[in-house]
């Protein structure tokens, strides 16, 4: 492998890790936020600012070409991300089944 598919390799797996850390930790929070409140019937667009579309749109946010390793980047971005939002959404959860358990 010589020296410019290396860098590229490099290049391109870095930017499809930071591709998943954007949508794990913005990203898909306000497409979420987004899809809850068109749900309830507001009118929001399917773009919202700070969503994955929004990101993307905007060049915040650039999809690297889809490969075995990139997208193995892009998991480990996304992934480490995630982990760290499930104690925030946990713990309401357990207070509210210790609340309807008393």
């Amino acid at each position: 492998m010589d020296k410019s598919a290396i860098i590229k390799a490099l290049r391109e797996g870095g930017q499809a890790m930071s591709a998943g850390v954007a949508d794990g930790a913005v990203g898909g929070l306000v497409d979420a936020v987004g899809d809850g409140m068109r749900y309830v019937g507001m009118p929001i667009p399917d773009n919202p600012v700070g969503g994955s579309k929004w990101m993307r749109q905007k060049g915040v946010v650039v999809d690297a070409p889809s490969n075995p390793l990139t997208e193995a980047a892009y998991a480990a971005g996304y992934a480490p991300t995630q982990m760290m939002q499930i104690p925030q959404a946990v713990g309401p959860m357990l207070q509210s089944i210790r609340g309807l358990a008393k």
